[in-house]
């Protein structure tokens, strides 16, 4: 074999192995999630607690940055900072305990936000579904559809459509917005008896469940076409909902700090998933780790047991399964787009490939697997 194609294979195989190299040891995001939490005194097996960032406010919901960075609201009616963490970076540790670092950007939020498949936040505010700028949490200055209660918000999986509750003036009417159109009324009052509705959530099938906090303590589902399915009755007042990606149970984090199980594979049945001392629970959301992502008002827990009182938001991760699912997936013509776009890539490549210049050093994965095919 001449001299030349010795070198130019070796030289290749070094390429990839500093390749490889550099692909394993560069850090994603400075994760710090060892499971050494203590805000919850009774956590389920098979699951770790992590304190993310504790604020001096009112713990309102959750959203994320285009980077991956986490946005807080207050939850006020509406005109709400955000408080975004840096989840590349860690501050100095405080009573043990390793915090991502906390900065405040002026946006018109209100308490529940909502991220979006285009790339953007909507938030559910008393003037309307206000728009925020995912990189920067600045409000675009798009506000449509009726006013709502500022909680609930979460994005119809089929088409795209912002839903959100609407105000208590109304008794608490389920809106249907296009992006930047006008409401109306998906789920009528009566479906959930006008009762106070707090966090709403799709599930993988498409029914809404809707967390209700007025007239007893449930979860009203509803079915895609806004009607009634079922009521689940549980001990405590929900805030947030969550669902797990692949075991068939759902999370309610209530108001008086407790996390209740729905196991609706043993036909609703009711458990305790992990309880605290101290502290309330509002709102939550799924990052793209699986993990969920849980806020605390007025009590934060250290992980040496120090109790400060201060908002916190607390992640619990699944450490041996396939974690939660998130609150937004791409509804289907997204997805129909981007298996189109593979299969245009696809052609591009096998043309380019077809009109390569022999004597390149633009060798396929099957040149190196046969080295005889190497030029």
């Amino acid at each position: 074999m001449p001299f030349g194609r010795q070198a130019a294979r070796a030289l290749l195989l070094l390429v990839l192995i500093s390749i490889s190299i550099v692909g394993l040891s560069a850090p994603a995001s400075a994760e710090h999630g060892a499971g050494g939490g203590a805000t919850y005194s009774s956590l389920a097996a098979g699951f770790t607690q992590d304190l993310v960032g504790t604020s001096n406010h009112f713990a309102g919901d959750l959203a994320w940055a285009s980077d991956n960075d986490l946005f807080l609201s207050d939850c006020p009616a509406s005109g709400s900072d955000l408080h975004r963490y840096d989840m590349q970076s860690t501050d100095t540790p405080i009573f043990g305990t390793v915090l991502h670092p906390e900065t405040v950007v002026g946006s018109n939020a209100g308490c529940g936000m909502i991220n979006h498949p285009n790339g953007k936040i909507y938030s559910n505010t008393t003037l309307g579904v206000v728009e925020i700028n995912a990189t920067t949490g600045a409000a675009t200055g798009m506000v449509f559809g009726d006013p709502g209660d500022a909680l609930g918000i979460a994005v119809d999986p089929v088409n795209g459509d912002i839903i959100y509750v609407g105000s208590s003036a109304s008794s608490f009417p389920i809106l249907r917005a296009p992006i930047g159109g006008a409401s109306s009324v998906f789920v009528q009052p009566a479906v959930h008896l006008a009762g106070f509705v707090g966090e709403i959530v799709f599930d993988g099938s498409g029914l809404l469940y809707l967390a209700l906090r007025s007239g007893g303590s449930r979860i009203v589902v509803v079915n895609p076409d806004g009607t009634w399915n079922r009521s689940i009755s549980i001990p405590s007042e929900p805030g947030g909902i969550a669902f797990h990606s692949s075991a068939n149970f759902m999370l309610t984090m209530n108001i008086d700090g407790t996390i209740t199980k729905i196991d609706m594979g043993a036909g609703d049945a009711i458990s305790v998933f992990a309880s605290s001392a101290v502290g309330r629970h509002h709102l939550s959301t799924v990052g793209l780790d699986g993990c969920l992502y849980n806020t605390r008002h007025k009590w934060t827990t250290y992980d040496d047991t120090t109790v400060i009182s201060e908002s916190s938001v607390v992640r619990i991760c699944d450490v041996d399964g396939d974690g939660f699912l998130p609150q937004v997936r791409r509804h289907r013509r997204h997805r129909r787009h981007r298996r189109h776009r593979r299969h245009r890539r696809h052609r591009r490549h096998r043309r380019h490939r077809r009109h390569r210049r022999p004597g390149t050093l633009r060798w396929t994965l099957t040149s190196i697997q046969n080295p005889a095919r190497m030029p």
